[in-house]
């Protein structure tokens, strides 16, 4: 079955928490921080979009973009600190797909849908490098390396979108 992508709403806060909780680190996931049901509500009253996709009235992949004054997070600016962007730029992620769902063009329709609205603005992103996976996934992507970062001992590659 394909995916609907589409905006967020305020109706999918408990269903992108629930996948975002899911594969956080805390649960051996990939996903650097934690997360519950305000910080996300949070995030989707921004005014940058976010984009979901959906497989049978399910959540199952999100892609979060923020202004960077609407960011404060000490992983985000870290990053902002190793390579500030263009004046325009946005923040790009996080970015999470259900398990089941990696595999099937899901990141490449979230980041079109969500590049398209940014009207081809910079976004910027950064990803544990102890993600591989990810990072393959986003240079397939044309997304290059441009920096790197360590915080709290962890290394992360700073991205462009």
């Amino acid at each position: 079955m394909s995916a609907t992508i589409r905006f967020a709403t305020t109706d999918d806060v408990d269903q992108i928490t629930q996948l975002l909780v899911a594969n956080s680190a805390a649960e051996g996931g990939a996903l650097y921080g934690s997360y519950s049901t305000a910080k996300v509500s949070g995030w989707l009253q921004r005014t940058s979009p976010t984009v979901v996709a959906i497989v049978e009235g399910q959540v199952v992949a999100v892609l979060f973009s923020a202004s960077p004054s609407e960011v404060s997070a000490a992983p985000v600016r870290a990053m902002l600190q190793a390579y500030p962007g263009q004046p325009d730029a946005w923040i790009y992620g996080p970015v999470c797909i259900d398990a089941s769902q990696r595999g099937k063009q899901l990141l490449s329709a979230l980041v079109k849908e969500l590049k398209t609205a940014m009207n081809g603005r910079e976004g910027l992103l950064f990803i544990n490098e102890n993600n591989p996976r990810s990072i393959r996934a986003h240079q397939r992507l044309g997304m290059p390396v441009v920096a790197e970062f360590t915080l709290e001992q962890q290394r992360f590659v700073v991205m462009t979108a």
